[in-house]
């Protein structure tokens, strides 16, 4: 399974289940679980091909309990796939991800992260940046992302997209570099490369992690 989140049919993530109701438990910004509650589940599958080709360019793959887990990092050849697969739905189509931020916990020594006292307020601040961009709508996004609202203090651990397509580069790229350095002093005070946070997108049956590195 992925690091640092532990993921099973019980679901500290989110639960496999016949019912479009699912039981699943919040994350902390350690991707620990929290209080639990329940999602409504609305967005399609990922295509089988879409998951293999992933696989095939390097995507760490899982798969427990007909829970399909994929992780890339933002960029890279296998996290391409699945923006090409999240542009090709329509504006008009509400297929509604759910997103989370949060902090693996084992990543390769190489990997340069942030104080674990400063990961805590990093992952608050993606959290933030992606709770402010999901009540945007298609055509606002096409406009180009507006200036961010300041970081909140208790960000809600997930936020829920109204378009899939809208729900992937643009807003990764705000979390790299939130532009705003006094509103969102943590990401920003990072060094290029730093890792920031991993996003989750929540699909049935499938959850899609990307990890995101300060630019």
């Amino acid at each position: 399974m992925r690091r640092g989140v532990k993921r099973t049919s019980e679901g500290t993530t989110v639960v496999v289940s016949p019912s479009p109701v699912l039981p699943e438990e919040s994350v902390d910004a350690q991707g620990q679980p929290a209080a639990s509650e329940s999602i409504l589940i609305t967005a399609p599958r990922i295509p089988r091909s879409v998951a293999q080709s992933m696989k095939d360019l390097g995507a760490i793959y899982s798969c427990q309990d007909g829970l399909t887990v994929l992780l890339s990092s933002f960029g890279d050849p296998a996290q391409q796939v699945y923006e090409k697969f999240i542009s090709q739905f329509s504006d008009e189509v509400e297929t509604d991800p759910h997103l989370t931020a949060f902090a693996e916990g084992d990543l390769p020594d190489h990997v340069a992260v942030p104080p674990p006292a400063v990961q805590a307020l990093v992952v608050d601040e993606a959290r933030s940046i992606l709770f402010h961009y999901s009540a945007l709508r298609a055509a606002q996004f096409r406009r180009g992302l507006p200036p961010l609202p300041p970081a909140l203090g208790r960000p809600p651990a997930r936020a829920r997209y109204h378009h899939a397509s809208m729900s992937g580069g643009q807003v990764f790229s705000r979390i790299q570099d939130p532009v705003d350095p006094l509103q969102y002093p943590n990401i920003s005070r990072l060094a290029a490369g730093t890792y920031v946070c991993t996003v989750d997108a929540v699909w049935k049956g499938s959850i899609v992690g990307t990890q995101i590195f300060r630019r």
